[in-house]
This record gives structure tokens, sequence and C-alpha cells, in this order.
């Protein structure tokens, strides 16, 4: 069931999906090109997955680019948000569900069920969205141990679509991720669970527009309770 507060705007958020061997990509493009697994939404309904994606990335991974696109869209039928986390625990409980849909509202049937194991990586609520970090900085998300004999990043992908329509229709989503140049990395991004921004970005159609929030003293957060954590 559809609930106000999963509308989601974060802020320093980015994401990916499985490779065969994505070490190797990296290594001679700086980026690589992951998916979202197709699924079917039916009729009338609105349908939300989780899936667990281990890359086979041993080191830390210093990202400065997503480019998500949400494929499958047509009138009557939209993408509600796509979420990726990293898992930032063991993976072990996650392995038998590599790879598999599984209807889940908050992804806490897969692994722990703690979502302070769930870090927010990446997130899109629009068809494309390019989401670039400031110069300087990236977003590192580190390998967890559990799904092998070395650790690996470990990513808990959530897809939410709405299908307004008669007929059963199928979701999908690719995404870019391009890695930092590690020399000119000079601060590390962290990520901020933020459930009331998008109430508050105001950019007329085909225009671009800044906008901005701080939380400063003695403001209370409430996010951090679901989805993520902020600390």
């Amino acid at each position: 069931m559809f609930s106000p507060r999963r509308a989601l705007a974060l802020a320093a958020l980015w994401l990916a999906v499985p490779l065969a061997h994505p070490e190797l990509a990296l290594a001679r493009r700086g980026a690589m090109t992951v998916h979202v697994p197709p699924f079917d939404v039916p009729a009338l309904h609105n349908r939300e997955i989780c899936t667990f994606v281990p890359l086979r990335v041993h080191e830390p991974m210093d990202i400065s680019e997503i480019v998500i696109v949400n494929q499958g869209g047509s009138e009557g039928f939209t993408s509600h948000h796509l979420i990726v986390y990293a898992y930032q625990a063991n993976l072990q409980a996650l392995v038998p569900s590599a790879g598999k849909v599984v209807d889940d509202a908050a992804c806490l049937k897969l692994g722990s069920g703690d979502p302070r194991a769930l870090q927010i990586v990446a997130t899109s609520q629009s068809v494309s969205s390019r989401q670039r970090m400031p110069p300087g900085t990236a977003l590192r998300i580190e390998p967890q141990s559990g799904a092998g004999r070395r650790p690996v990043i470990g990513l808990v992908l959530n897809s939410h679509w709405i299908n307004g329509t008669d007929a059963v229709k199928r979701a999908r989503a690719t995404v870019k991720i391009v890695l930092a140049n590690p020399h000119a990395v000079k601060r590390q991004l962290k990520p901020i669970f933020e459930a009331v921004a998008s109430g508050l970005i105001d950019v007329p159609p085909g225009k671009t527009a800044r906008e901005s929030w701080d939380w400063g003293p003695g403001i209370f957060d409430f996010g951090g309770f679901f989805g993520g954590t902020t600390n």
C-alpha cells in the first residue's frame, strides 16, 4: 500500500547492480553499467521489490557520478522510486537471495532485518537522472564479508512501481556508476536520509534551479528511523 513517507528525496545519493566481472570493467573504463532485474507489476496494482546484488569488487569504491534510467514506464504506469542501499553488515544471510526478486516494502526481509544495515547509496524518482558529486568529493562504498572468501560490495536494490492500467506491465532499470579519480578526491560524502526534501523543491518545467535546506542546531531529525540511518 502506498505510503507518503516513502516518497523520498535524498542528498548525496547514487546506485548499482550486477555484472559478471565488474572489477574488470572498472579497471578498463573507470565505470560500469548495471541493471535492476525486470519484474512484472499486475494490472491496477503497485509492486515493490528488493534484490541482493553482490559485486566482485574487493576494495572500497569511490563514486563520482551516477546515471539512472527507469525503463518500462508509460501512461498509467510509473516508477514511484528506486533506491540502492549498501548493506553494511555481514552478507552471509543475503547470499541465497542474490539476483532474485523479493516482494518487500522496505527491504527488511533480506539479511538481518535491521534497517541500520542499509546505508543509502542512490535514489531516483524520475524516468532518468544524472547525479554528479561536487568536485573533489566522492561517495565511498565499503566491501563486507560473508559472501565469499574475500569481502565484496553488497548492494540491496529497492524498486517500487505503480500500475494504473488494465494490463500487466514490466519494469526494469539501468544504472551507470562512474568512479572518481583517486587523486582528485579530497573529501568523502556522507549519505543523508531526508523524507521531506521533495516537498520543498520548486523547479519550473524545463528550467534549472537550486534549492537548499539545513537542519541547524536544536532541530530534530526524524528521518533516520526508516530506510537507513543518518549517523
